[in-house]
């Protein structure tokens, strides 16, 4: 169960680009924490170690870590590693059928990842007219291969797994709204689901009810 103390808000998104695009040098480590959107990180050199739900893993130049929705992550301090980060907003999967899919945390030396990635970060340097169309036709193109040679069938979803579709939104829309009157029926019909349902689930995944986590706001 991830707590909710740790859920980070990605911030908005630029509009009809659902792709947000990081270069890391130097010095770095971040925290635990998760969130709704996938999280790709592509080390370019050096050496770190990511944690990912329960598990660790040492990474190295030309290793790809994959962060799926909803997974608690973080990242050990190191001074040489160098990775480039592609977070992918839910919506980036609203026309395709990517629900109850989860890719493989690590993947070693594969080259047509790196291949995408510097294309993906090329694009973005340049910034040529079209750049963001390139960008999201790699993105897709990345994800269509991962899919198909690292994916993970989710099977039978249980509650938690169904409410990753949904709870990072729930998340995000009671932060930019609970100084105002919030009506669970009105945010539980935004997902198409029932007040019973949005409550219950809730408390089970982060073990405070709506109501109290929106006072302690």
């Amino acid at each position: 169960m991830n707590s909710i103390d740790l859920y980070e808000k990605i911030p908005e998104d630029e509009k009809h680009f659902p792709v947000r695009l990081m270069k890391t040098y130097g010095i770095t480590m971040f925290g635990p924490h998760w969130h709704e959107h996938t999280e790709l990180l592509f080390f370019t050199s050096g050496k770190s170690r990511v944690h990912c739900g329960e598990e660790n893993f040492s990474v190295k130049g030309g290793d790809l870590i994959v962060v799926n929705s909803n997974e608690l992550h973080f990242k050990e301090y190191s001074d040489l590693a160098q990775y480039y980060c592609m977070i992918l907003n839910p919506s980036f999967f609203s026309d395709v059928a990517f629900d109850n899919i989860k890719i493989k945390t690590l993947i070693i030396g594969d080259s047509f990842v790196k291949k995408c990635f510097n294309e993906i970060f090329k694009e973005n340097d340049e910034k040529k007219d079209g750049y963001k169309m390139a960008i999201k036709s790699r993105a897709y193109a990345l994800m269509r291969y991962l899919w198909q040679n690292y994916g993970i069938s989710g099977g039978e979803e249980s509650a938690g797994t169904s409410a990753s579709k949904w709870l990072g939104g729930a998340l995000q829309y009671i932060s930019e709204h609970y100084t105002e009157k919030i009506s669970l029926d009105a945010l539980a019909e935004q997902f198409f689901i029932s007040k019973f349902y949005l409550t219950r689930v809730f408390k089970e995944q982060f073990g405070v009810s709506i109501n109290t986590y929106i006072l302690n706001l």
